[in-house]
């Protein structure tokens, strides 16, 4: 976040089904860990690339452009895979 005092939303991550009280980057600032009332513990990918690298893996030789739109919020649309 390059100013604490007015952050900018570039995603929303969804996954936990009530409220999220922790959240921790790792160290090389590509991963980030949240940690929910729901008893569950979710990983996510910060960097773009390993994000992209992930999806062209899980969901096959490209997106569409509601799947970009999906996961890749305001980033314009693009192939990947």
């Amino acid at each position: 976040m390059a100013d604490p005092h007015a952050p900018i939303q570039l995603a929303n991550l969804t996954g936990h089904t009530d409220l999220v009280g922790t959240a921790a980057f790792a160290p090389d600032g590509r991963h980030l860990a949240t940690g929910s009332t729901d008893r569950s513990v979710r990983f996510w990918l910060t960097d773009p690339t390993d994000a992209a690298r992930l999806i062209c893996t899980t969901s096959g030789p490209t997106l569409s452009a509601d799947q970009w739109a999906h996961y890749a919020n305001s980033t314009p649309y693009r192939r990947l895979c």
